[in-house]
């Protein structure tokens, strides 16, 4: 977030700046944070991660390599999306609540802990999972 947003600081206020997120929800996410309230500031999403589906199909079927074309996104006017806002972050294709959030948050803490783990238990996909749940 913060990287995104020093770029397009750099950039004089009138000049228009389209960001491209190229990757999943996560990237899509702090590309949009970072340019949250930038003067003349767009985000274009550019679909590779699994969740991206969602937000694609809002916009019809068999539109991924539309949204894939970036010289075909640089070409069309920008669509107004609307934007979630909870807490002090943003989100356009997904939010996470409840005990599934939770499960996340801990499974993202157990694989930090798992660093330290021998490598046969480290890359075992059955511990992990078991762990998550």
């Amino acid at each position: 977030m913060r990287t995104v947003r020093r770029y397009i600081t750099q950039v004089e206020p009138e000049t228009p700046v389209r960001l491209y997120a190229v990757g999943g929800d996560g990237i899509l996410f702090d590309c949009l944070n970072g340019l949250i309230g930038l003067p003349k500031s767009e985000l274009a999403a550019v679909p590779y991660g699994h969740t991206n589906d969602d937000f694609m199909s809002a916009f019809g079927e068999g539109i991924r390599d539309v949204f894939r074309n970036i010289p075909l996104q640089a070409a069309v006017p920008f669509i107004a999306t609307d934007i979630l806002h909870y807490g002090g972050d943003y989100a356009m294709n997904l939010c996470i609540v409840g005990i599934e959030s939770a499960a996340l948050f801990k499974a993202v803490y157990r694989r930090h802990q798992m660093r330290k783990w021998p490598a046969f238990i480290k890359n075992n996909a059955c511990i992990y999972n078991f762990m998550y749940i």
